[in-house]
């Protein structure tokens, strides 16, 4: 048996790197190459129980292996103990880690080097903390290109950099090698990013949540380029907690919870029919369809947007009108989905009603009453009838305070007087599904779920009439959202408050919502009940984006299950 105290500084004598071709095998058949053997993984750090407990599996040329689970699972130190980053304080041990007949346990650091990108391609989730925010994307593909093939000059690295990000499908890759990260849209930064990871031809390409924080046709896009990836020969092992994607490209899953792989075969034989009661729970969590909890819809007019617009100018002076002519209602006890890929307006529309930002023409009212007509102090008071509960609940938190004290500070500005704070704090906590044990804790403290309902928690403190839920389950693992999900429905139900709810996620906009808002460069391109745009939309832009939604398609009939090889 191997042992590795530290991945990153075993030494020992590598065995050659051979490149063998794909051979006459159809890629990801059981017949094609192996590549990637792992058998009986467990990673550890310091005297602590193993993270990871006797995991084996194996990636072939040609296939996609994705490993699902929640956070906390396993996933991504697997993935990184099997590029040698699982970190300085990890304990690695396998019967077998192998890539193409190299001992992945025995690799120096600098053998590590000449592996990482030659050998294995490394996809991070973030591309825009991933690129270097100072340099041009350009010039971060050549570095890499550099990196493993310093034979070439600065010349020719720069165009293999363009044939690269040409070759993941960015347009213009001359034009778009000379922008930085923050100028690209979320789908070419995460193309340019797997336009680093080829750099060095890699056989193994690693992505962990590769697509978690795009848009469903950037999604759809990226999926895509993947599928290529695979015809090219190579394997992909894939990192995420989304069964729709997963099933959309993987040919085999393995489900990992606390640690250990519970369930392992084909994509098809998992997801229509698991045998495990945990990857079970997991498919029974994905959204499909209209939530069964929502009714019908009578309330009051809590909210009316008339017609408003904002204009931004860009550093070059020219401008750019990031909403233009919007007009919605929002009634008591309503869900209104908005929809729409980065730089729609959504974001800038939910500000215009939470009276952060001002239009430069139209009107919102709140219960009547219109932002512009109030002065400072009353619009402060007033905004305590429109809440908001973001999708980066670490970041909206004081990393300083307890549970109790962000709790007690929401209570504060409603103007409740100290003795009856703690009652109402219990009655909040309660509300929400948490217990007084959350009290004493602070954010780092907390599951990403805990977090999320503290969340939902203090957006109810004041009572509000209207609450803005901007993406608010994209980061949560899939039974987390549907958890999360459930518990907005029944708030609802219970106080009659109204969400404007905004997702990139168009099951999660179809699950909980009444009604859909359709934005496109600013404007409004379709509005109208949830069941008639999601299945008889009327604008082309409505039906690409549904269209792009990765669903869970049973096959006409589930293989009988053979006993294979892991």
């Amino acid at each position: 048996m191997s042992t590795a105290s530290d991945t990153q500084t075993r030494t020992a004598p590598a065995p050659a790197d051979p490149r063998p071709s794909a051979g006459a095998s159809a890629p990801g058949s059981q017949d094609s190459e192996v590549l990637l053997s792992v058998e009986n993984l467990r990673i550890g750090f310091g005297h602590d129980e193993p993270v990871v407990h006797n995991s084996s599996f194996q990636l072939r040329r040609g296939q996609c292996l994705a490993i699902v689970g929640e956070s906390g699972s396993g996933k991504s130190v697997t993935a990184r103990a099997v590029i040698g980053l699982a970190g300085r304080r990890a304990r690695v041990e396998a019967a077998r880690l192998e890539l193409d007949g190299i001992d992945l346990l025995r690799l120096s650091e600098r053998r590590w080097r000449e592996v990482r990108g030659n050998r294995i391609g490394f996809v991070l989730q973030d591309a825009l903390v991933s690129l270097d925010p100072l340099r041009t994307v350009g010039a971060e593909v050549s570095e890499a290109v550099g990196a493993h093939h310093p034979e070439l000059t600065k010349a020719q690295r720069k165009q293999r950099a363009i044939e690269l990000l040409g070759s993941v499908g960015i347009p213009d890759p001359e034009l778009r090698a000379e922008q930085l990260a923050h100028e690209l849209s979320g789908g070419l930064r995460q193309r340019a990013l797997i336009a680093t990871a080829l750099a060095g031809d890699p056989d193994v390409i690693i992505a962990d949540e590769p697509t978690t924080a795009l848009d469903v046709t950037v999604q759809a896009q990226i999926l895509e380029l993947f599928d290529e990836l695979k015809s090219e020969g190579r394997a992909l092992l894939v990192i995420s907690h989304d069964l729709a994607v997963v099933g959309r490209l993987a040919d085999r899953i393995a489900v990992m919870r606390n640690g250990r792989i519970v369930e392992h075969d084909d994509s098809d034989r998992v997801l229509f029919a698991p045998e495990d009661d945990y990857t079970r729970m997991l498919i029974d969590a994905v959204p499909e369809g209209r939530s069964p909890a929502l009714g019908e819809v009578t309330g009051p007019v809590v909210a009316r947007v008339e017609a408003v617009e904002k204009t931004f100018a860009s550093p070059d002076g020219s401008v750019r009108n990031a909403v233009d002519g919007v007009s919605f209602e929002l009634r008591a006890g309503e869900t209104l989905g908005l929809v729409g890929e980065s730089g729609s307006g959504k974001t800038t529309t939910a500000r215009i009603l939470l009276g952060l930002t001002a239009p430069d023409a139209g009107r919102v009212e709140i219960d009547g009453t219109a932002w512009a007509d109030l002065s400072r102090g009353a619009r402060i008071a007033h905004r305590r009838s429109v809440q908001t509960v973001y999708q980066d609940t670490l970041g909206s938190f004081d990393p300083r305070y307890s549970v109790e004290k962000i709790l007690h500070e929401a209570l504060g500005v409603t103007g409740l007087p100290r003795s009856a704070r703690r009652a109402r704090t219990a009655q909040l906590l309660d509300a929400v599904g948490l217990s007084r044990t959350v009290l004493g804790r602070r954010p780092l403290d907390m599951s990403g779920g805990q977090r999320q309902r503290v969340a939902i928690a203090r957006a109810l403190a004041p009572q509000p009439r209207i609450i803005v839920c901007d993406e608010p389950v994209s980061a949560l693992d899939v039974s987390i959202q549907a958890q999360v999900l459930d518990l907005l429905t029944e708030l609802q139900r219970e106080t009659g408050v109204a969400y404007l709810f905004i997702s990139h996620d168009l099951s999660v906009i179809n699950h909980v919502s009444h009604r859909v808002l359709v934005m496109k460069s600013g404007r409004v391109v379709e509005h109208g009940e949830v069941e008639d745009v999601f299945t008889r939309p009327q604008h082309p832009y409505t039906a690409e984006l549904v269209a792009a939604i990765p669903r869970l398609h049973a096959p006409a009939e589930i293989p009988i299950r053979k006993d294979t090889a892991l």
